[in-house]
């Protein structure tokens, strides 16, 4: 099945697409230019150290609720603080949040918009 939306300048293919290439993209093409450099880097820091090892080669659309709590299991076990398991469900959270909100693009485009009261960026941690 081919998606070719963009939303955030995303665009992907849904059955071929690896997880950890997908996180590339959403980190350069929808996270750099809407949080503060900090941001970013924490985000970025996240993924490649924690997110794309255990899951990255992982199909996107085969990332099952069962592989995310491995992972977080798996980052407990081998000593990672709950506060950073907890930023990496943030992190991972919010892309495959965008995901499903591409994917349900033209069934309910409502979904797609989020409003904010405050002029901080919806990402900042």
């Amino acid at each position: 099945m081919r998606w070719p939306f963009a939303a955030r300048g995303l665009i992907f293919d849904a059955d071929n697409l690896k997880l950890g290439e997908y996180l590339d993209r959403w980190l350069a093409d929808s996270v750099a230019d809407t949080v503060r450099p900090t941001t970013f880097e924490r985000h970025e820091q996240i993924v490649r150290l924690h997110i794309r090892p255990a899951l990255g080669n992982l199909k996107l659309k085969n990332v099952t609720p069962a592989h995310v709590r491995g992972l977080y299991r798996q980052k407990l076990e081998d000593g990672l603080s709950p506060r950073t398991v907890q930023y990496v469900h943030v992190t991972l959270h919010k892309a495959l949040k965008q995901v499903l909100t591409t994917a349900s693009f033209h069934a309910t485009p409502q979904k797609r918009s989020s409003r904010h009261r405050s002029g901080r960026s919806r990402y900042d941690l």
